[in-house]
């Protein structure tokens, strides 16, 4: 169809309101024969926000703007650039680039220091691990686009196991009980929050709070701003491992083998989700979706309903070779790595088959399907996955040896 629409001269001399009526019929891509056709068009559709109502279904009515399109106004653009890094994300297409590989950067060849944890936004990159052995342990700023590190935080007195950052602050967690800030521009450390009895887990903070999980068997709450330590959450009978926030829950995984949901408000415990035979290595809650996705040392990703009181297993996905230890997921895709040394990618739930992705060591990536809970593809590393995080089109994959980012918005033909 889009040929026919873009030969055809004719649709110049529409009325104008035949024009809108026919724009709103058509899929993106015949959209832009259209408008391609006729400067007249192009300028009604933008009058008529005809691309921004094309943005909101396909890729959903609140969907954010990522930042790496929010320097356009130009709803057209935006539409064309998105659905450029989406399909990529769908048809094996991106750029890899290794950022560092062991022994050829901090580590000696006979030093074994995982990535721990790895967050990625705009084009900044934190991740956290130990570089020198044992008596170093730093996080590390990198400019994403340069592909080099522009800051080394030293601070803590054991190995760094979880970071998270915004545009002002980064904060960690580590062996050493304890919780640092650091200023993103500097890298100065300007508080550290102490109270937990053991290694902090995880770490998760907004702009009012601040939730961090121990091997201490407690969940501490304070406030993300001061630092103040508003509540501590008992009730887990292991070591809590990983946890998540939205909407005034929390939810947390632990070693128990167990999930369970508090009231942040009232740090009571309002549900317990059971179902893995092992520890819950990590999870993600999205309110949005009302689902929570849960993976497991048991090789298994588990999915739950969030809006039924009984919070039932609706789906679980097998396949890894080995315990799970992080996943991340949107309404496109699910993602999980796994000691197995491979990450897996789940496709949306309408889609199907399986596909293949090389990786500069000629690995291979696994994509899983929601849906079917059948696992699409999968992308092998050279060592235990223990880290990953994307946003919008890029992901980042932290391992025992190498750090490598794939950005979906460029690809090579590998």
């Amino acid at each position: 169809m889009s040929q026919s629409v873009s030969n055809a001269a004719w649709l110049g001399e529409l009325p104008q309101e035949c024009g809108a009526l026919i724009m709103g019929f058509l899929d993106g891509k015949d959209l832009w024969a259209f408008v391609s056709s006729s400067k007249r068009w192009r300028k009604i559709s933008d009058e008529l926000s005809v691309w921004e109502k094309k943005y909101e279904k396909r890729f959903g009515k609140n969907a954010a703007v990522p930042r790496h399109l929010q320097d356009t106004t130009s709803w057209i653009e935006r539409y064309l650039k998105r659905l450029r890094y989406e399909t990529n994300w769908a048809t094996k297409h991106f750029a890899p680039r290794c950022i560092f590989n062991r022994g050829t950067h901090w580590w000696t060849p006979v030093t074994v220091c995982p990535i721990s944890s790895v967050k990625l936004q705009g084009n900044t990159m934190v991740t956290a691990a130990p570089p020198f052995g044992a008596y170093e342990f730093v996080v590390k700023v990198w400019d994403v686009e340069r592909v080099t590190s522009t800051n080394t935080l030293f601070g803590h007195d054991g190995p760094v196991r979880c970071v998270q950052f915004d545009d002002e602050k980064i904060i960690s967690g580590s062996d050493d009980h304890d919780v640092k800030y650091w200023r993103l521009d500097t890298g100065r450390c300007f508080k550290t929050l102490s109270g937990h009895t053991e290694r902090v887990c995880a770490l998760r903070f907004d702009q009012q709070i601040l939730a961090t999980a121990s091997q201490d068997l407690t969940v501490r709450i304070w406030a993300s701003a001061s630092g103040e330590h508003l509540s501590t959450l008992t009730g887990h009978n292991g070591s809590i491992w990983c946890l998540d926030f939205a909407g005034g829950l929390l939810v947390t995984g632990s070693a128990d083998q167990s999930a369970r949901v508090w009231d942040i408000e009232t740090g009571k415990c309002v549900g317990s989700i059971t179902g893995h035979a092992a520890s819950i290595a990590s999870l993600q809650y999205d309110q949005s979706l009302n689902l929570l996705l849960t993976a497991s040392l048991d090789k298994v990703i588990k999915a739950w309903d969030m809006r039924q009181v009984s919070r039932p297993c609706t789906r679980t996905f097998s396949g890894h070779g080995g315990p799970v230890g992080c996943l991340q997921f949107d309404a496109n895709k699910v993602l999980s790595g796994s000691s197995d040394e491979t990450v897996k990618v789940t496709s949306p739930p309408q889609a199907g088959g399986f596909r293949e992705v090389l990786t500069p060591s000629s690995s291979i990536d696994q994509v899983w399907d929601m849906g079917s809970g059948k696992c699409l593809s999968t992308l092998s590393q050279q060592s235990a996955v223990a880290c990953l995080h994307f946003v919008d089109h890029r992901l980042a994959v932290g391992t025992r040896s190498t750090l490598t980012i794939f950005d979906y918005n460029h690809y090579s033909d590998l």
